[in-house]
C-alpha cells in the first residue's frame, strides 16, 4: 500500500504511540487509531502525508485547522489532546470515540 512511503510510521511510535489500524487514507493525511503508551488510551493520530508536508502552506492549514478544533469544547466533536510538528513529520492526537461517524450516520439514516 506504500505507507512506508506517506507516512513515518517509526517516528510516531518512538513518540510514544503504537499503532493499531489505519482507518482512513485521504490525499492529504493518513488516519490510524493508536493507543498512546505513556497514558495507555486509545486515540487518533491524523497525519500529514509526506508529499504534502513538503509545501509549507499545506503545513500551515494543517496545523492552523488543528488548533481551531483544539480550541472547541464540545461533546459532539472529538477533543484535540496534542499537536506536533517536527521537521517534516506533523501529526494531530485527538480523541477516539466510538461509535459511527456522521458520514456513516447520514448514509444509514439520510
Amino acid at each position: 500500500m506504500g505507507l512506508a512511503r506517506d507516512v513515518n510510521t517509526q517516528r510516531i511510535e518512538q513518540n510514544g504511540f503504537r499503532l493499531l489500524e489505519q482507518v482512513d487514507n485521504t490525499s492529504r493525511t493518513t488516519i490510524w487509531k493508536a493507543v498512546q503508551t505513556t497514558l495507555d488510551r486509545t486515540v487518533i493520530v491524523q497525519v500529514l502525508k509526506s508529499h504534502v508536508s513538503e509545501d509549507p502552506d499545506e503545513v500551515n492549514h494543517f496545523l492552523t485547522t488543528a488548533r481551531l478544533f483544539a480550541r472547541v469544547k464540545s461533546d459532539a466533536i472529538a477533543a484535540v489532546f496534542d499537536i506536533v510538528s517536527d521537521a517534516d513529520l506533523h501529526y494531530v492526537v485527538m480523541e477516539h470515540v466510538d461509535g459511527p461517524t456522521i458520514e456513516e450516520l447520514v448514509h444509514q439514516h439520510g
